[in-house]
């Protein structure tokens, strides 16, 4: 992604530093609407066309996809690239031409390219194989009596057919999977061919090179994805990775995408989608729902349960949940007008009577659904209406705060106020670097205690630390303790001014402090100033601070 990025950057003419991420947005942006339309493609020959465009509304609507169109990362060409990977794979299931497997392995190289972890979708292309194998044609059409025909020719008016019994056919069916099986296994063999070809073309670094034909795989790109592994496994030990400790395994993931992801409407409905999915697949072998339940559930279970949980991890199943979501809406639907239909030869009258409305209440469902994903969308974009919450707050501090007033920021978190309007916020303040991710040994609280003394106001720009280190409180006592008698005034300081951006209604807020760190700090983070009060007492604070560990 970053070489296309780079390219488009070059042919525009704003590849600088100060411009290339404005340009990586707008092809992330670029890249969800694509999304948008495989959604639709994709829900239509999975489920019909209702399905296809209900579910490209709601991921036109889905919040997560939305905010990530504003970044710059590798998240939303993943996304586009499993996508696209996923209606090939449909329609190789379907169609099977070899231009369908073709096109998927080229799309699952790219994907792959952008995030190795995606190499998981190959289960997802050994089932399509396996059922592309199952729907090769053995025998002819049943006749209008009943027998299968093997052959059949006409005579003037004499006709010669010749009909198979039953261990005939079960030979021929035997056969025509094995050729599907062949058939399969060249497919997969050109699938693979055109995945190695688009990773070594958008993957350059995994390789030694120099030239193209160089294939082997580079100790230095080995390594990073080894780290990039124990990273996310939390066997290498960081401060962005403290946030994760004690977090549940696939409720703390499903709570962020239902919740915050997605939305109450659109989340309940993709995984009712994926339940009744799964049902229809165990009771009536429904296969056309194999493979998005084999990568919506493979995906979600594996990285759930993994240390690190960030939301947008998920990503790449969002376009699968909601074409299960668009699934599910339609599937409510004809359930409501069979249930309409059936009651006309019920006996009791109350009971037609009131299957009479079940058409209507699945309509009501499915605008309830559709209405309150929009109505989420539209109030997290407000966040993009209005200036970014540390801006807001800079200028606030700098109209504010008197000139050469000492305020503190906190390493690993930005900077608050920045530098904005003409003001130079390093000319007009003095600045006290803290290091709350420093390991608490006496050195840390003695400066600390020269950090409170110097300090007229103390700076978060988000809750990046505070809410992260308390979840260590045996490693960071220390520290813990300075958050909670901060924030409780007995430190002498006192909350002066809060600065946030949640999404909103008019004057209803959708609070997502509690949310993953990642889905608020980037965007909408929540800045909080304290200032300090005549309470305040360096006694007092060696008193509260100065007892137990280090």
């Amino acid at each position: 992604p970053i070489f296309i990025v780079k390219r488009v950057g070059l042919w525009l003419n704003q590849n600088s530093y100060w411009q290339i991420h404005l340009v990586g947005r707008q092809v992330s942006a670029i890249y969800d609407i694509l999304v948008v339309l495989l959604v639709f493609l994709t829900g239509r020959r999975l489920y019909g066309k209702w399905a296809g465009m209900i579910g490209a509304f709601l991921m036109a609507c889905t919040v997560l996809n939305i905010q990530h169109a504003h970044y710059y990362v590798v998240e939303p060409f993943i996304t586009l690239m499993v996508t696209l990977a996923f209606y090939f794979t449909v329609r190789v299931v379907q169609e099977g031409s070899w231009l369908d497997w073709a096109l998927m392995g080229a799309a699952f190289g790219m994907a792959v390219a952008g995030k190795i972890s995606v190499a998981f979708y190959i289960v997802v292309i050994g089932a399509a194989a396996i059922l592309r194998a199952l729907r090769e044609p053995a025998l002819a059409p049943e006749g209008e009596e009943g027998p299968r025909v093997l052959w059949q020719a006409r005579l003037g008016r004499l006709s010669v057919l010749m009909q198979i019994d039953d261990e005939t056919r079960r030979s021929l069916e035997a056969a025509a999977f094995l050729r599907g099986l062949t058939r399969a296994a060249a497919g997969l063999a050109l699938a693979g061919l055109m995945a190695i070809i688009a990773f070594r073309v958008a993957q350059p670094y995994a390789f030694t090179g120099p030239g193209f034909f160089d294939l082997k795989l580079s100790p230095r790109w080995l390594n990073d994805m080894q780290l990039a592994s124990r990273t996310v496994s939390g066997a290498v030990d960081m401060p962005p990775g403290h946030q994760w400790t004690d977090r549940e395994p696939i409720l703390f993931a499903w709570r962020n995408m239902v919740l915050w992801g997605m939305g109450l409407p659109l989340g309940l409905a993709a995984w009712a989608g994926w339940l009744v999915a799964l049902i229809e697949l165990w009771r009536k072998r429904k296969l056309d729902h194999l493979l998005i339940l084999l990568w919506v559930t493979f995906v979600f279970l594996h990285q759930s349960t993994q240390y690190v949980k960030v939301v947008r991890y998920f990503l790449p199943i969002y376009p699968m949940l909601v074409i299960l979501a668009g699934f599910f809406v339609v599937w409510v639907w004809r359930q409501g007008r069979r249930l309409a239909d059936a009651a006309t030869q019920w006996d009791g009258l109350r009971a037609r009577q009131a299957a009479r409305y079940a058409p209507h209440a699945a309509t009501a469902l499915g605008v309830v659904i559709l209405l309150g994903t929009y109505l989420y969308a539209e109030a997290f974009t407000n966040i993009y209406r209005r200036p970014l919450s540390r801006v807001t707050a800079s200028r606030w501090i700098y109209a504010n705060i008197p000139p050469g007033s000492a305020l503190t920021w906190e390493n690993w978190d930005d900077i608050v106020p920045v530098n904005i309007d003409g003001k130079d916020a390093g000319r007009e303040f003095k600045f006290i670097k803290t290091d709350p991710y420093w390991e608490d040994i006496p050195e840390k609280r003695e400066a600390l205690y020269g950090w409170l003394e110097q300090a007229d106001y103390i700076i978060f720009s988000s809750n990046r630390c505070y809410d992260s280190i308390p979840r260590l409180p045996e490693r960071y006592p220390l520290t813990t303790a300075y958050y909670k008698y901060l924030f409780s005034g007995e430190l002498g300081f006192e909350v002066y001014k809060v600065f946030t951006s949640y999404p909103n209604l008019g004057p209803i807020q959708f609070v997502d402090d509690g949310a993953d760190e990642a889905f608020t700090v980037y965007d909408h983070p929540k800045v909080t100033i304290l200032r300090k009060t005549p309470a305040y007492s360096s006694e007092r604070v060696r008193q509260l601070l100065g007892s137990g560990r280090p």
